[in-house]
Order: C-alpha cells, then structure tokens, then sequence
C-alpha cells in the first residue's frame, strides 16, 4: 500500500475492503511494480514455483545447467530468484535490498552451483564451485530503477538521491570461485572449511541465495 493512499482510507472499512479498493483501482506497489518493470524470464517463472512453491521440477527443468540458469537470471531485471515467486515478494526483495544496502552496507549476493553432496563429511570449499554468481546486483541500473519505485512509493520522505548515485556496478563473481570466497573483488586465497561450516555461515550472511542446478 502506496503512502500516498493513506490519506485515502475509509476508516469505517476494514483493512481488507481499504486494500481492495486500492487494488481494484492498480495502486498498490506491486501492482505498479509489475506494469512498470516486469520480470520477462518465463525459465525463473518456472523455477520459482518448484523452489519455492513445491511444485515438482520437470525434466527440462532438471537439464538445465548452472551456467544456463545464472545467465538467464542475470538478464533479468530481478534484485534475487525469490523475486519470480509472486508480485508482492518482488516487491519485498526490491524494498528490502535497498533499505539492508542503506542501513547496514549489506551487498546481495546471488550465487549457483553445481550440484553437490551436502551430507558428505568431506566436502570442502574448493571443491564447490559457484558457475554464476553476482554481489550488488542493486547497482545494475535497471534493478536499481525497480527499487527506486517501490521506495518512493513506500517511504517518500526518504532521499536517497545520493545513495543511488554512489552505488557501484555489480561484481561478476568469476566462475570457478570458491564457495568459501568472501572478497569477490580480491584474488585472497581460500581457506579449505568442511562445506557444513561453510554453508551454516553463509545462511547467517544477509541476502545470499544459494541453489544447486
């Protein structure tokens, strides 16, 4: 609910009836969102309903590589694969991008491998790759006027004019990297850490999203 509909609402009404209207009239920001800035990619479309809304993959699904999922996303205008799942959580994947970046300078990243055995004891990081990767994908200037609307709508008496501008492009993360890697900018050398350890301090990092092809 935009805030500039705020002034609007029937206090008499409940807040359902308040959110109908606005829907019936194309107002409310996901509404806006998805008629100003859709997401094209009818692969994540699919993708999103088995990650995330338990529908069972097909075959084709199943054939797809890593490096062509990564690719596919990244021509996208999504800030991160839970974006595909429905308007309102594109919405929220949108908002919250920027307000962890503005808050907390906490980078998204998105990273995708190769399928691997978690319960394998000896798995280390050098042996699970990421085959697409990026970090602050906010700075792509088309995920960024996505963010912009939602941000406007939803807390206009923020000026963010100067955080915009100062964002910088996303960093391609090199195929092959590590999963342990940390500084995607650097060439630091990776430490071998059981992917267990690993993985349980990754999920503690805001905004990754991890999925295996």
């Amino acid at each position: 609910m935009p805030l500039s509909e705020h002034a609007h609402l029937v206090l008499t009404n409940s807040f359902q009836q308040n959110l109908a209207d606005i829907m019936n009239r194309g107002q409310c920001v996901h509404q806006r969102l998805v008629e100003q800035f859709p997401l094209t990619s009818t692969v994540w479309q699919g993708l999103a309903k088995v990650l995330y809304q338990g529908e069972t993959s097909s075959a084709e699904q199943r054939n797809y590589t890593p490096t062509e999922v990564g690719m596919e996303f990244g021509a996208d205008i999504a800030q991160a694969t839970y974006s595909f799942t429905n308007g309102w959580e594109d919405t929220a994947m949108a908002f919250d991008s920027v307000m962890l970046k503005y808050s907390f300078d906490a980078d998204g990243d998105v990273l995708i491998f190769s399928n691997f055995d978690l319960s394998s004891d000896d798995i280390t990081c050098e042996q699970v790759q990421i085959k697409w990767g990026q970090r602050g994908r906010l700075g792509d200037p088309n995920v960024m006027a996505r963010s912009q609307l939602v941000i406007t709508a939803m807390l206009p008496e923020l000026d963010l004019d100067d955080f915009y501008a100062a964002q910088p492009e996303p960093i391609q993360i090199v195929p092959g990297t590590s999963f342990c890697t940390l500084d995607y900018s650097s060439t630091s050398t990776d430490t071998f850490v059981p992917i267990k350890e690993t993985k349980q301090r990754m999920i503690e990092k805001l905004m990754t999203r991890e999925h295996q092809f």
